[in-house]
């Protein structure tokens, strides 16, 4: 009778010490963590360094996809957000479009334009992993004005949408 108590109590204290024990050496040795298996499709901004694009001022109760572009990838751009905005289908009112240029199309998610992002975007380069801004082509900013993920030409298309799905799914604003 006095083994079985002594192996009882032996065992409850493994369920206890030996999950802290594992997790400390998963920990000190990176083991099982692999940091190319995120959720995120698009660059994420440098936590170290938030990157407020709007002040208190203009915040809004939306998330903004913003659309950068020369004049001849324009419309391609617009589409593509367009599209990915539509397809989420009842989250899509909880998401604004948004230009820094002056690109004109009909869109069936209402445009807006702010000329104060095509400067903005200059900065982008010391708060994502890109060494030119002129590769960007798409940003997410949260409902509170804050950079959240990047896009550039070579992301692919379905980037954005999945993005964007992640995101409403999991935010309580906006």
């Amino acid at each position: 009778m006095k083994a079985n108590k002594s192996s009882t109590f032996t065992y409850i204290v493994l369920s206890f010490i030996a999950p802290i024990i594992f997790a400390w050496v998963m920990s000190q040795t990176h083991w099982g963590q692999n940091p190319t298996s995120t959720s995120n499709k698009g660059l994420l901004v440098n936590s170290k360094e938030p990157w407020q694009i709007y002040n208190d001022a203009k915040k809004s109760s939306k998330w903004r996809v913003v659309v950068f572009s020369d004049n001849t990838h324009c419309q391609e751009r617009l589409h593509h957000a367009d599209a990915s905005i539509i397809l989420l289908r009842d989250d899509a009112k909880r998401v604004q479009l948004l230009t820094g240029d002056n690109c004109k199309i009909t869109t069936q998610t209402p445009l807006n334009h702010d000329p104060s992002l095509s400067q903005l975007i200059q900065q982008a380069p010391k708060h994502f992993n890109i060494s030119d801004s002129s590769e960007i082509t798409m940003m997410i900013i949260d409902p509170l004005g804050y950079a959240v993920t990047l896009y550039t030409s070579s992301h692919p298309d379905q980037a954005l949408m999945k993005d964007l799905k992640t995101l409403l799914k999991y935010s309580r604003i906006g």
